[in-house]
């Protein structure tokens, strides 16, 4: 599925990793992990308790392969109802063209639901 994903590159992931003040055993959340950049970054900065969601099932059967021992979910993270608090959330914005949003609707998403909302009144109104 292509969901218009902008990916952010290793040099910055590490660099955001970087400026956690955490102990290594703190619990850290990717809520839409992508390709994993940001997973190995934290890894990289020695923290090992990483959660990650990420809703494109072939990045995510990808970077399970190469992450199996993180806890990671194939599901979108803002429909789960988890109680569990972190104590550092690493992420980008989930970036998607505003083109492709309709393709979303088997996920319950599509322009005519989020323009119901008004936080999304600027949404281009074409296509």
């Amino acid at each position: 599925m292509d969901l218009g994903q902008i990916f952010t590159n290793n040099h910055v992931a590490k660099y955001m990793a970087s400026l956690f003040n955490l102990d290594n055993e703190d619990s850290i959340l990717d809520p839409c992990f992508g390709d994993g950049v940001f997973l190995k970054a934290c890894l990289s900065q020695g923290y090992n308790n990483i959660s990650g969601y990420e809703l494109d099932e072939n990045l995510f059967n990808e970077v399970r392969t190469i992450y199996p021992a993180l806890d990671l979910y194939n599901v979108d993270f803002l429909n789960i109802n988890r109680e569990k608090k972190y104590d550092g959330i690493i992420m980008n914005p989930p970036y998607i063209r505003q083109e492709k949003i309709d393709d979303l609707k088997h996920y319950g998403i599509t322009k005519e639901i989020l323009r119901k909302n008004s936080i999304f009144d600027k949404l281009p109104k074409t296509g």
